[in-house]
């Protein structure tokens, strides 16, 4: 049947159907992630909007874990506009980006390091679940970059930095003055 339709074509039974198992909460720490996705959304209390960002586990154990973040970057509240800008801030420099950001696309595929809190609700109606309170720019040790830094961008960044650093290729030299013999 290639229609289609609101009837399943047999029963589902609930009674004998195992369901999916729940993912676990992610202890708090400090994770290599990157933003598979980045939306604009208007917040549901209709007072301004945020950027939503799926950001993904790189590594370790919970590589490929998903994590979702809203980061308000307008609201009527002034104090939620600040705490919002400045992470959203937080979250663009992090990727490399510097000037004005429009396109929230840019924000792809950069590996940041996340620090992840677990949130528990105060009323205990709504299970714990994961909240990214900071987000900041990878580096690892390096004592080879000659520039007195023992510091040395990975990822994306790294790919930028080499792109600088490596010489622009310079043309074939001729020497007009060799003659054939």
């Amino acid at each position: 049947m290639t229609e289609n339709s609101t009837y399943l074509d047999a029963d589902f039974n609930l009674d004998t159907q195992d369901g999916s198992e729940g993912f676990e909460i992610l202890p708090r720490g400090q994770y290599p992630a990157f933003i598979e996705s980045a939306t604009l959304k208007y917040l549901k209390s209709g007072r301004g909007q945020a950027v939503e960002l799926v950001w993904v586990i790189e590594s370790g154990r919970f590589a490929n874990r998903k994590i979702w973040q809203n980061v308000i970057i307008q609201h009527d509240s002034e104090r939620a506009l600040d705490i919002g800008r400045r992470m959203f801030k937080d979250v663009c420099c992090s990727c490399g980006l510097t000037g004005n950001v429009r396109n929230l696309t840019e924000l792809h595929n950069h590996v940041c390091m996340v620090s992840i809190v677990v949130e528990e609700d105060r009323d205990g109606q709504y299970a714990p679940k994961n909240v990214v309170k900071r987000v900041r720019k990878i580096t690892k040790p390096d004592n080879s970059n000659g520039n007195g830094s023992t510091f040395k961008p990975v990822g994306e960044a790294a790919k930028k930095v080499a792109a600088k650093a490596a010489p622009a290729p310079q043309p074939f030299p001729f020497n007009d003055d060799v003659k054939d013999v």
